[in-house]
């Protein structure tokens, strides 16, 4: 019995495809993972303040296999609405919200920060904090600090991965405010930026 035939005879109907490529041209991308222990050999470390946020729940589960086939599944089945993400994979229905996310990586991160609000800090202070190049806009990880630049490789292979490409070493102001509140212990909505940079990419 086909991947059609499974979910037409559980919900009466066929899900429409909604990616335009066949799941055989996709590409899949891994999370990167990351090895804290062999960072701490290399000199970086990290506070209890800043994994307690939540990041260490999220980032050790980047281990593990990835079943290509049911990613693509997934991709090419998916719709969105404004608070949830609805697939069908080998015929049943999926569906992620933000709320999932947070109980499947055990976060209590709803309070928390998802990027730079205008007005409400001093992106001054930011700059001065991540960058070497203060007074001078610069949106990539070159110019940031050491400690940041390592934490600028882990986000953008994590929580926003992207492909490897000229663009790599961008990163936009959200993502720098980011990376000052992990480094000043403010709590990141880690929860919203998942569930929002999918949501993002199936659009």
């Amino acid at each position: 019995m086909t991947y059609a035939h499974l979910v037409h005879r559980k919900y009466g109907y066929v899900p429409l495809k909604t990616c335009s490529l066949l799941s055989i041209e996709l590409e899949v991308l891994y999370e990167s993972s990351v090895d804290f222990e062999n960072l701490r050999i290399h000199g970086f470390n990290t506070n209890a303040e800043t994994m307690a946020q939540g990041l260490l729940n999220y980032l050790e589960r980047l281990v593990g296999p990835i079943y290509l086939d049911l990613v693509k599944d997934l991709w090419v089945n998916a719709t969105v609405t404004p608070t949830a993400i609805i697939s069908f994979v080998l015929g049943h229905e999926i569906v992620v919200t933000e709320q999932l996310i947070r109980k499947l990586y055990n976060l209590d991160d709803e309070e928390g920060s998802t990027g730079a609000l205008p007005g409400i800090f001093d992106w001054t202070a930011v700059e001065k904090e991540i960058s070497t190049v203060v007074g001078v806009v610069s949106h990539q990880t070159g110019s940031l600090k050491p400690f940041y630049k390592v934490w600028a490789e882990i986000i953008l292979g994590s929580l926003y991965h992207r492909k490897r490409s000229f663009t790599s070493t961008y990163i936009d102001p959200n993502q720098e405010y980011v990376l000052f509140c992990i480094s000043k212990g403010i709590e990141v909505n880690i929860s919203n930026i998942l569930f929002q940079h999918l949501k993002t990419n199936i659009e």
